[in-house]
């Protein structure tokens, strides 16, 4: 059995917490930069979950 790698459960957790913002992107009133922020965090963050959890579908 292999060593767990806690960097990986440490970038999930990290897109899990980008995925809670940006829900509560969408019910904030109006701040600075609100779409520029929604937008970059969507952007990213689903594509980096699922290629991470393909590393693990092995």
């Amino acid at each position: 059995m292999k060593p767990r790698e806690y960097r990986y459960d440490n970038l999930r957790f990290f897109l899990m917490a980008l995925v809670v913002l940006g829900h509560l992107l969408e019910i904030t009133p109006d701040i600075p930069y609100k779409r520029e922020l929604y937008y970059l965090i969507y952007s990213f963050h689903m594509p980096a979950f699922l290629f991470l959890s393909g590393i693990f579908a092995r």
